[in-house]
């Protein structure tokens, strides 16, 4: 069961508050940006930087190789969007794959990329017979996106073979990061929410705080190593507001940002080893 949390409200104005739990995780809930995820989002977010993306997952495969994620292993990638990932898999030899999805639209792009199976549906609405067991588990900038974390992993933990792995990437975000964000824009909750991705991304973490959370899921093997994403064009702000003072001092708060934090995202992998773990 569940742990009774500790959360304290640490910012709030209109359209956004955020909260932290526990002292190492950070919950945050807008109104200022509308959470859609259609054809547009993955168009510009994903297929807009594919060749990018690729490299980074070319590079998540390698550590996953390493720690026994292997081509002839099958693989469920929990949350596929629009299929990169899926398709960097298959040219890297793997080719018992599953993708699951709930946005419709993410789907259709994904049947023209990837040959996985791809089933349009959250993951916590499968049916044990929709998919069998498998050997790895794969949420890639996920678990921060979804209501109840938790729940997730749990489901994800519970679709593993034993001595399966799950592997996360997630932001990574120190609570003196946020500090630092609330402090300099406490009057400026758009770019609150800019820096801390409100309204898409509603949970993130400290690297004890998601290394705390899986352990409670059922995880024994719990490693986490730092990663650093490729740098997106700042298109956050219109061409009139190219020049515009607080346009100024949000790219003066991302390049501080990068000194308080070690890293932009985590990198996790989790493995089950019920057998052993005496659960």
């Amino acid at each position: 069961m569940s742990q009774e949390k500790h959360v304290r409200l640490i910012y709030e104005k209109p359209g956004i508050r955020v909260s932290l739990i526990d002292g190492d995780t950070v919950y945050t809930e807008c109104s200022v940006v509308e959470e859609l995820y259609d054809h547009d989002y993955y168009q510009n977010g994903y297929l807009r930087f594919r060749d990018q993306r690729e490299a980074l997952f070319s590079e998540i495969i390698d550590k996953a190789s390493l720690r026994g994620a292997t081509p002839e292993k099958s693989w469920l990638d929990c949350g596929s969007g629009c299929g990169i990932f899926l398709n960097v898999l298959e040219k890297r030899g793997y080719n018992r794959l599953w993708g699951v999805e709930p946005s419709r639209d993410a789907c259709n792009i994904a049947s023209s990329i990837t040959h996985a199976v791809i089933i349009n549906r959250d993951p916590l609405e499968m049916s044990a017979e929709e998919i069998p067991p498998v050997d790895v588990v794969s949420l890639l900038d996920v678990i921060a996106h979804v209501p109840d974390p938790e729940k997730t992993l749990r489901r994800c933990f519970e679709l593993l073979n034993e001595n399966g792995l799950c592997i996360l990437k997630t932001p990574h975000r120190d609570p003196g990061y946020v500090e630092f964000c609330l402090r300099h824009f406490k009057n400026s909750p758009e770019f609150v929410a800019s820096l801390l991705h409100a309204g898409y991304q509603k949970y993130s973490w400290s690297f004890g705080g998601i290394t705390k959370l899986l352990r409670q899921v059922g995880f024994t093997e719990v490693e986490c190593i730092p990663f650093h994403e490729f740098e997106e064009p700042d298109y956050r702000f219109e061409i009139t507001e190219l020049w515009h003072p607080r346009r100024l001092l949000y790219r003066a708060a991302l390049r501080k940002s990068q000194k308080i934090q070690s890293c932009s995202s985590i990198l996790i992998f989790a493995r089950k080893t019920t057998k052993h773990s005496g659960r």
